[in-house]
């Protein structure tokens, strides 16, 4: 169809009360029938402001909430082995043999005050504080305190302490122990 035949058969199909079939090739049918369409019913509305909010009113609100979360780890480094040795092993030439006893402590110590921790017996390490005081920890039945050798890593909590079974020591081979007890060493003389 040429489009001088397209031009003729939309203003037949435009004139008001007048009604004319066009027939097409089955290629140019689709066309056709939007042209008709338009010509029926007019050019389409520009769309009002109360349909626009209606239209709105069924989109999600955008929203722009920001939520920051913050997460610190802490590591406890070793003590250095010189310092063990001073503790364990006392120099030769002192007269009276010092030993240790556990004393209870409370079920909470700042993770600040820890400076150093070792590796004690099967499950219990041995933290050095800053005032140079001894704490003992034992840890869970099944955790090996050799794995700590290396230090460990705590998560701060909101308090900033390190409590009996609340936290987890981590180590750096990968081992988890939940703190099971929290005891003071203190010296006796014989």
């Amino acid at each position: 169809m040429n489009s001088l035949a397209l031009i003729a058969a939309a203003l037949v199909l435009a004139a008001p009360g007048s009604r004319a079939t066009v027939v097409t090739a089955p290629g140019e049918a689709h066309e056709a029938h939007a042209r008709a369409m338009i010509g029926k019913f007019g050019p389409a509305r520009p769309e009002s402001e109360a349909m626009r909010q209606f239209r709105d009113s069924f989109r999600p609100e955008t929203q722009r909430q920001v939520h920051i979360e913050q997460r610190m780890i802490i590591r406890i480094t070793p003590s250095p082995p010189s310092v063990r040795r001073e503790i364990f092993n006392p120099p030769p030439r002192a007269e009276a043999q010092v030993r240790y006893k556990e004393k209870k402590a409370g079920k909470c110590v700042a993770i600040d005050d820890i400076s150093g921790i070792s590796p004690m017996e099967p499950n219990r390490l041995l933290l050095f504080m800053r005032d140079h005081r001894m704490l003992s920890v034992s840890l869970e039945r099944a955790c090996d305190a050799d794995a700590f050798y290396l230090g460990a890593y705590v998560e701060r909590s909101a308090d900033g302490k390190l409590c009996t079974g609340r936290d987890t020591l981590r180590a750096r081979t990968g081992a988890t122990c939940r703190v099971a007890r929290i005891s003071r060493l203190v010296a006796v003389r014989d």
